[in-house]
């Protein structure tokens, strides 16, 4: 029982950044459904069913433009494709778990939670307990905000003002800076912050983060390689 608390403790504590993010996320888009007509069940069961915070957003936005459901379900489908090669980078750690739970733990797998399951499992912390809980604290957190949201929607006018945005900026830093403890890491993020603004300034928003990514990636394992010659 002691280790069972200690090691909800230390879920809690490590998934605190995703959960402070998710909710004031899931809250702009609850604020977003609700302000574009969406009824509160539709936009609850879509953080329910769907939960993918960027396609969320994006397909809420569709709906504004009235944009055909064909549309908007292959636009999600299509966003919501790294999900696939995020699963896949996960499976050789999971060989030794129940089968019927690996569809519950990819299905609550996000951009934020692979980055903690891939930390874990590369130092053989692929506890169940602890992976599922993680899971579960980031999908409640965003159902929470959501809910928020569209009970506290229709007073706000304009949710710019109150940079909810900058959460999931200030979410990714923290989990960046947990994953960073050699010099070759600090030197990525440096050449991926550079290519981002390079791809920024040169209009290439919506490809920047993508292309930087990659691009720092690759330089990053040139030069592990390079240095283990």
């Amino acid at each position: 029982m002691d280790n069972l608390k200690q090691e909800t403790l230390q879920v809690l504590k490590i998934t605190l950044p995703i959960a402070l993010g998710y909710i004031t996320i899931g809250f702009t888009f609850g604020v977003m459904a609700i302000k574009i007509g969406l009824s509160p069940l539709a936009s609850l069961l879509m953080s329910i069913i769907v939960y993918a915070g960027s396609a969320q957003l994006i397909a809420v936005s569709l709906f504004a433009q009235k944009v055909s459901p064909l549309v908007i379900i292959i636009t999600t489908f299509i966003v919501n494709l790294r999900h696939l090669l995020m699963s896949l980078a996960l499976t050789p750690y999971l060989k030794k778990w129940p089968k019927k739970l690996l569809p519950f733990f990819f299905f609550e797998l996000t951009d934020e939670t692979f980055s903690l399951h891939y930390l874990n499992f590369s130092k053989n912390n692929n506890s169940i307990y602890k992976s599922i809980l993680i899971n579960i604290i980031s999908h409640l957190s965003w159902i929470t905000g959501t809910f928020l949201g569209i009970i506290f929607g229709n007073l706000i006018t304009d949710i710019s003002k109150f940079g909810l945005d900058f959460s999931l900026v200030g979410m990714f830093a923290v989990l960046i800076a947990w994953q960073i403890n050699k010099p070759i890491h600090i030197l990525v993020v440096l050449i991926s912050s550079m290519f981002t603004l390079f791809f920024n300034f040169i209009n290439l928003n919506n490809l920047s983060v993508i292309l930087s990514s990659i691009l720092a990636a690759t330089i990053g394992l040139g030069i592990s390689k390079w240095k283990n010659k």
